[in-house]
């Protein structure tokens, strides 16, 4: 199984280099932006509406990779065609998520650098070693955002007759970690183990529907 998973993974990643221009064009777009706007409100800041920020870009992020990995590959059949290889249905859902997880991760901590470097080398901002201007509070919270979208993106995206949809459900879902985290009184520790604890559990029930997925869809005519 562990072979098998990566085996997906790197596939992944290969489908993604070798991507036409505009696949890099958007994910470079995205970054500048990102990095623009947390260095608008400078790298150090950790407010709660920034947290919150941090949040939502994890699920735009995932919904984009979701949106390549499921929703196009279920849409075009590639996805049947995976399933007919040989390879363990579980190491399939787990190497997509694993790559996805990461690559958001990727996309969320390098604009983060890129921003707390300008702050601190060309504008002077950093009171602090550059080390400690790291929003580490803010990157804990993209990180436990992106292990609860990944896996609920790889679930609405499996469960769904309409993959169209996936993207536009996964987005509701972010009311769950916001909320929980607005309730607790911005409480990272609440939030860290009840997030935790749904991205496992909805990834448990993402692997079995991955299990009982039917290589042959019906036609809707």
């Amino acid at each position: 199984m562990l072979r098998d998973t990566k085996l997906i993974f790197w596939k992944e990643w290969n489908s993604f280099k070798a991507s036409d221009r505009s696949t890099f064009i958007v994910f470079s777009i995205i970054i500048l932006i990102y990095s623009t706007l947390f260095t608008a409100h400078g790298a150090t800041a950790s407010s709660n509406a920034e947290l919150l920020w941090w949040m939502f870009f994890s699920f735009l992020l995932c919904n984009i990779l979701g949106n390549t990995l499921f929703v196009s590959e279920r849409m075009t059949g590639s996805f049947e065609i995976l399933l007919t290889c040989g390879l363990n249905r579980s190491a399939i859902l787990l190497g997509k998520y694993f790559y996805m997880v990461l690559m958001v991760l990727a996309l969320g901590t390098i604009p983060t650098i890129i921003a707390t470097g300008f702050n601190y080398f060309l504008l002077n901002r950093g009171d602090c070693s550059f080390m400690g201007s790291i929003p580490l509070t803010g990157i804990a919270i993209f990180a436990i955002t992106t292990l609860y979208s990944s896996a609920m993106t790889a679930l609405v995206s499996l469960g769904m007759k309409n993959p169209r949809t996936s993207g536009f459900l996964g987005m509701l879902a972010l009311l769950l970690p916001s909320t929980i985290f607005i309730a607790s009184g911005y409480s990272l520790l609440i939030t860290t183990v009840v997030t935790c604890s749904m991205g496992i559990l909805l990834l448990g029930i993402a692997i079995r529907i991955m299990q009982g997925e039917r290589i042959l869809q019906p036609l809707n005519l």
